[in-house]
């Protein structure tokens, strides 16, 4: 009696597998979140800022720690961890605006849409732009 040996590997096409372990790396670099560590002095006075407002809503308590981007309306570079966006948009947030957001040197957009939110008197807000080479004043 003669024994049949039948293979119970799969013969696949090498170009299938290759594309199989291609979307298999993207699938798992894409569930690799990258932590970027909030600049310190960008760190400090966001969160001065954040000490002058009223948050019933608990929209701001994700400011905590050092990665920004658990930060809920914050945007940091992601090579220096410098401040590059702040936007508080619908997020009943109330109290006065401190001058110390004056101190993020890399902060490209500012959105504060909210009925409550005001500048002091004393405080002037001063932004230049150098790729445009303009000049902006908010009193």
């Amino acid at each position: 009696m003669e024994h049949k040996w039948v293979s119970v590997f799969c013969h696949c096409n090498p170009l299938n597998f290759r594309a199989l372990l291609l979307i298999f790396f993207v699938l798992l670099c894409s569930n690799l979140s990258q932590s970027v560590d909030l600049y310190p002095d960008d760190k400090a006075s966001v969160l001065l800022f954040r000490s002058c407002l009223q948050d019933p809503s608990q929209s701001l308590s994700s400011w905590v720690g050092s990665d920004c981007t658990n930060w809920t309306g914050i945007t940091c570079e992601n090579q220096t961890g410098r401040v590059v966006s702040v936007n508080l948009t619908n997020m009943n947030l109330s109290g006065q605006i401190h001058p110390n957001l004056c101190k993020l040197p890399f902060l490209e957009h500012l959105v504060l849409s909210g009925k409550q939110l005001y500048l002091h008197n004393s405080v002037m807000f001063w932004h230049s732009t150098q790729s445009q080479n303009s000049t902006s004043w908010l009193q």
